[in-house]
């Protein structure tokens, strides 16, 4: 993996337009968005919802097609194969139950990165998964329970399980933490801030709740109408 340096950004977007539709009915979502993201951060992306915050998440994810430049650790997006892209940047979206097919297993969900993109073998693949759910607080025998008999933050903490295993050097969390209870969502952010400590793992925290990322991130953006209004350390943002 190409070295991005002490003072490299670990995600550097330039002049990124994106847009919905076409003729009459194309809608501008992202306006020339130019934003660098420091390796090892907290970062928060902050702002109402329609801003541009999760289309800005899809492009560097793969799941929006965008103008501009987008670099992820050194390399341009465009040229990232799914293997790389997959041991380079992870993401954990909003709603967990949708983010879990509720036939299949948390063992399933978490080793289904570790069938598609390498070859272990079944062990392998389950020691990977289990030491997976140690590192988001959750026991080996989750490995074998389905998502209905989860709580919803227990269901963020698999998703969030299943984005570690392929050893990701980003985590976006896009509004992660919305759908859950006070209690379950505080939860989550500790574990985000325990993750960025323990494995030095980028997190890009997207919320429209400035007073979670105020909190968690040291580090933030506000996007109103798909630009970028204001960035800096987080004691500049107003709650």
């Amino acid at each position: 993996m190409m070295d991005t340096g002490d003072n490299s950004p670990i995600i550097s977007f330039k002049d990124v337009c994106c847009s919905y539709g076409y003729g009459r009915s194309k809608k501008q979502i992202l306006d020339h968005v130019t934003l660098d993201v420091a390796e090892g951060s907290l970062f928060g992306l902050v702002g109402e919802s329609g801003s541009g915050k999760s289309t800005l998440a899809n492009t560097a994810i793969g799941l929006a097609r965008y103008s501009g430049s987008i670099s992820i650790c050194g390399f341009e997006r465009s040229s990232i194969t799914r293997k790389q892209a997959a041991s380079l940047i992870q993401c954990v979206f909003q709603d967990p139950a949708n983010s879990l097919n509720p036939s299949k297993t948390i063992g399933w969900h978490i080793c289904e990165p570790l069938r598609a993109l390498y070859d272990f073998s079944q062990a392998e693949q389950e020691r990977i998964a289990w030491d997976s759910l140690e590192q988001v607080g959750l026991p080996k025998t989750f490995f074998t329970r389905m998502p209905n008999e989860l709580s919803g933050g227990e269901k963020q903490r698999a998703s969030i399980a299943a984005a570690l295993v392929s050893n990701p050097k980003i985590l976006i969390a896009d509004e992660a933490t919305s759908a859950l209870d006070p209690c379950a969502a505080a939860t989550i952010l500790n574990l985000f801030k325990t993750l960025n400590g323990q494995r030095k793992i980028t997190v890009f925290f997207i919320s429209h709740d400035a007073e979670a990322v105020k909190w968690l991130c040291d580090s933030f953006a506000a996007m109103e109408a798909g630009s970028i209004a204001k960035s800096g350390d987080v004691s500049m943002l107003d709650l």
